[in-house]
């Protein structure tokens, strides 16, 4: 059964977490050798005249309520940048090709109970698209500047994430255009 899909324009802002619910969590670029990723995680970073896209995730998921970019879990044989596609048309509608996804960096994340390999793409898009979300995955989404993310609570490891991206940027300010 396909799930119900609804479009939002303007996010609710909600203030950020208190920092002592926080879970402690580390990354790392390269692969230590204690490391034993539990799985594999692709994401899109999708850039638009100076803006992210942030997806809200909905209630009764992992970490309801924090604002995360479109990606998820890899399914068995596949490819992180099809992966990348995969889950950016599943959660928002988009449909985006491997010629117009550039590689940013794949990174390894520790949790407490478990470690994750996460696999960084970025895709730029000229004019807003429309945004069809997924009511069951993400109930609302923003296109926010780096800035502006930081007033939102974001997803345990966004922000480390995005430093990454920021880094990305400044080496290939072309892609950017």
């Amino acid at each position: 059964m396909r799930d119900s899909t609804i479009t939002f324009s303007k996010p609710e802002k909600i203030p950020l977490y208190d920092e002592k619910i926080i879970t402690p969590m580390v990354s790392f670029s390269e692969q230590k050798s204690n490391f034993n990723s539990t799985l594999s995680v692709s994401a899109c970073y999708c850039h638009c005249q100076g803006k992210l896209l942030f997806l809200k995730r909905a209630n009764d998921s992992p970490q309801e309520n924090t604002w995360t970019v479109p990606g998820g879990k890899l399914e068995i044989n596949e490819s992180p940048v099809n992966a990348a596609i995969r889950e950016l048309y599943e959660e928002t509608g988009l449909i985006c090709v491997e010629n117009n996804l550039s590689f940013i960096k794949t990174i390894h994340i520790r949790y407490p109970t478990n470690d994750f390999t996460y696999h960084m793409f970025f895709s730029n898009f000229l004019n807003l698209p429309t945004i069809c979300l997924k009511v069951r995955e993400h109930k609302e989404f923003a296109w926010l500047t780096l800035d502006e993310i930081k007033e939102y609570p974001i997803i345990l490891g966004g922000l480390e994430a995005l430093e990454y991206y920021k880094h990305y940027i400044v080496e290939h300010p072309e892609v950017e255009n």
